[in-house]
């Protein structure tokens, strides 16, 4: 096993999975049974070109981020064609205390960015997606307190 930068665990935090959709409203009655409470509707994040929906578990608080491409988004509405489906797992996201450090640490262990830092849905916020062909896309998304 290579030797890799390890984060500690005051630096990360699972925070949700998301999904690539095609149909926002299709996706929420889908889940609607296994995440019943939408906290956020169809919210433009205009940077990336897609809409952002929240799904929340009432019992265990657990999160699903649907992620909605933009008509234009020819990126994101091309993974939807290649895979032939309405819907596909898109990312993990984690939130991170150090955004600079994990970032870069994560660079270091091969992991690629697939989008440079941006603000995300929250300002002053930053995010990012990382890819790795051994494990696929994660988010890292920056968070002022664990």
């Amino acid at each position: 096993m290579k030797d890799f930068l390890h984060a500690s665990t005051d630096q990360m935090a699972f925070d949700h999975v998301a999904y690539l959709v095609r149909d926002t409203d299709a996706s929420i009655d889908a889940f609607s049974h296994m995440a019943p409470v939408v906290t956020m509707y169809r919210q433009a994040l205009d940077v990336q070109r897609v809409y952002i929906s929240f799904l929340e578990d009432s019992r265990s608080g657990q999160k699903i981020e649907l992620v909605e491409p933009f008509a234009e988004n020819d990126v994101m509405q091309a993974r939807l064609d290649r895979e032939g489906q309405q819907s596909v797992l898109y990312h993990i996201c984690y939130n991170v205390t150090e955004f600079d450090a994990v970032f870069s640490n994560m660079r270091k262990s091969g992991w690629m960015p697939l989008t440079m830092p941006f603000i995300g849905m929250t300002p002053g916020c930053r995010a990012s997606h990382m890819y790795n062909p051994h494990f696929g896309v994660v988010e890292i998304a920056e968070v002022h307190a664990l």
